[in-house]
C-alpha cells in the first residue's frame, strides 16, 4: 500500500531534488502550446477597433464559424476584473488578447488568472508550478492531461512537426534485409545447438550480423535531396 502510494502520478508531479515540475511538458506537446499562444501576427494599428467577447465560448464559436482565427487580435471581458489572481489583472475591464490564448486558458483553474503572453517550456514549467500551489495535486493531473490532449491538437493543427515523408522508408528493401539477417542469425542458433559452433562463436558472429544489418537499414532510409 505504501509503495503504490509513492508511486501515484499525483504525487510524483515535482523532483525532490529542485522541487520543480518533473511533468513539464516536451516536444509536440510544447510546440502545439507554443503554437497555439504565440504573439498576434501583424502590427497593432492606432484606432483598429478590434473585435469584442463576452467569454471564452462566444470566441470558440467565431473561431469554429471561421470570423476569427488563432493568431487574431480580439478583445475579451476580463475575467479576473476586480479579482486577485497570479497572472491575471485586476484593473481593467478588458484586456486584448488572441484567440489562441483564450483557448489555452480554457485548461487551467480560473485562479490563476488569464495567462496573456506566449506558452514555451519555460512558461509552462512556471504555470504547472502555480497550479500545483493553488489547486492541489489532483486537480494539477487533471490539467496535466487536458495540456496534452491540446498541445498534440493544436500541433497536429500547426503542421509544423516533422513529417515522416521526409525520408524514403524503401519498405520492401528494408523488410527484405531484415529478413535476410534474421535468417542468418536463425541458422548460427541452430548450428550452436547442435554442437557446431560454440557459445563465444555464435555470440560475437550475430552481433556482427546486427551491426551489418542496422548499417544495411540505415543506408535504406537515406533522406531525401529536397529534405529539410
Amino acid at each position: 500500500m505504501e509503495a503504490r502510494m509513492l508511486m501515484l502520478a499525483p504525487n510524483n508531479i515535482f523532483s525532490p531534488l529542485q522541487c520543480k515540475p518533473i511533468t513539464t511538458p516536451s516536444q509536440d506537446i510544447t510546440l502545439g502550446c507554443y503554437y497555439l499562444t504565440q504573439n498576434p501576427r501583424g502590427q497593432s494599428k492606432d484606432g483598429q477597433r478590434l473585435p469584442l467577447f463576452a467569454d471564452a465560448a462566444e470566441v470558440e464559436f467565431a473561431m469554429t464559424d471561421g470570423s476569427v482565427r488563432t493568431h487574431d487580435r480580439i478583445r475579451i471581458k476580463n475575467p479576473d476584473f476586480g479579482r486577485k489572481t497570479i497572472y491575471g489583472s485586476a484593473e481593467t475591464k478588458t484586456i486584448e488578447t488572441t484567440a489562441g490564448r483564450v483557448v489555452f486558458n480554457e485548461i487551467w483553474p480560473s485562479q490563476l488568472g488569464f495567462f496573456n503572453r506566449a506558452a514555451g517550456k519555460k512558461q509552462l514549467s512556471d504555470i504547472i508550478w502555480r497550479c500545483y500551489q493553488i489547486a492541489g495535486p489532483a486537480e494539477t493531473v487533471a490539467t496535466l492531461d487536458k495540456l496534452k490532449e491540446l498541445g498534440f491538437a493544436e500541433a497536429t493543427k500547426a503542421g509544423i512537426s516533422i513529417g515522416i515523408f521526409g525520408h524514403d522508408h524503401s519498405e520492401r528493401e528494408t523488410d527484405g534485409s531484415w529478413k535476410m539477417h534474421t535468417s542468418k542469425s536463425a541458422r548460427l542458433n541452430r548450428q550452436y545447438r547442435k554442437g557446431i559452433i560454440t557459445d563465444g562463436e555464435r555470440y560475437n558472429k550475430i552481433i556482427d550480423i546486427w551491426t551489418h544489418a542496422g548499417d544495411e537499414i540505415s543506408n535504406i532510409n537515406v533522406p531525401y535531396p529536397g529534405a529539410q
